[in-house]
């Protein structure tokens, strides 16, 4: 069935959707009752009990105002997009960027071409998307796109404009992606959604770079960033 709500309206659902999951898992094996705009339930409940470190947490993504209403009204986490500024831009504990890393900075977008070679069907498909979706952070991303490719902060907007992934991407060495992991983490992030190519070599280079950003904060927190070893 095609949905009429605006851009809000599906905010206001997802909300109350959370609402009800969250009074279920929180008050297990009670009745719960829920007389909503959208949902209406009564004397659904959860029979065991789920201990606390199990509950689930919830990420809302998006950067309008009815996204981040909605991640204050349930406290959820909020997650936002990297943006050109990198650090700079960090606004939310969370944050989801791709990731292509390698050994040194040359292989890392030798990979990245490889992975993500130019498509003109892609790009066509990623405009008949976007005449389809309210989303703003795609329309931010989609005027950010027609810029030049950002290369020497590492950040990639090539997968998205050939509608090869749906996030802008970081490529870089691992020591650079180290040095932006630890600088998140300082302007307040404490969440990362990545999206990685399929691939063992991908997980291994990325998992290097977290490892060498966590003892890096964990040994010196105020020593100077990781060398470039490209």
């Amino acid at each position: 069935m095609h949905c009429q709500l605006d851009h809000d309206q599906k905010y206001d659902r997802l909300q109350e959707y959370i609402t009800i999951i969250q009074n279920l898992t929180q008050n297990a094996g009670e009745n719960i009752d829920f007389d909503g705009e959208y949902y209406n339930v009564s004397g659904l409940k959860i029979p065991t009990f789920i201990p606390e470190d199990l509950l689930p947490g919830y990420f809302i993504a998006g950067h309008s105002d009815a996204a981040e209403k909605t991640r204050d009204r349930i406290g959820a986490i909020g997650m936002k997009m990297l943006l050109p500024e990198l650090e700079n831009a960090v606004t939310d504990r969370g944050i989801h960027f791709g990731v292509v890393c390698r050994e040194t900075h040359e292989d890392a977008w030798e990979a990245a071409n490889k992975n993500f070679p130019e498509d003109e069907r892609g790009q066509k498909l990623l405009k008949l998307s976007m005449s389809n979706t309210d989303s703003v952070w795609k329309k931010r991303l989609m005027f950010a796109e027609n810029t030049a490719d950002q290369s020497d902060s590492g950040y990639w907007l090539a997968p998205f404009r050939n509608f090869q992934a749906d996030c802008p991407y970081f490529v870089g060495s691992r020591n650079e992606l180290s040095n932006l992991i630890i600088a998140l983490i300082k302007a307040g992030v404490d969440e990362f959604i990545l999206d990685l190519c399929a691939g063992e070599e991908e997980f291994e280079n990325c998992a290097k770079a977290f490892q060498a950003a966590k003892a890096h904060l964990a040994g010196e927190a105020d020593a100077p960033l990781l060398r470039d070893n490209s």
